[in-house]
């Protein structure tokens, strides 16, 4: 996502496994919708959808760089 305000971009990451092993200790916990080895991807959409649509930023601080502050790293 680009940030143009504050000259910024935010990169967001799903890591969304294919399928999980019976075994898996994520496999209880996946939405697999039954046995094990199931293909988990059919939710990624909504989930990646959630997470864009409920990012908020709450402290734009985090995007200015020190010579915005006034402490240095400017000329003379």
């Amino acid at each position: 996502m680009r940030l143009p305000s504050v000259d910024s971009d935010i990169v967001i990451h799903l890591n969304l496994p294919l399928s999980l092993a019976p075994a898996s200790s994520s496999a209880a916990v996946a939405e697999t919708g039954g046995g094990g080895g199931e293909v988990v991807e059919e939710g990624g959409e909504r989930i990646f959808r959630k997470m864009l649509t409920s990012l908020q930023i709450k402290d734009w601080g985090l995007f200015e760089s020190p010579c915005d502050e006034g402490g240095g790293g400017g000329e003379a």
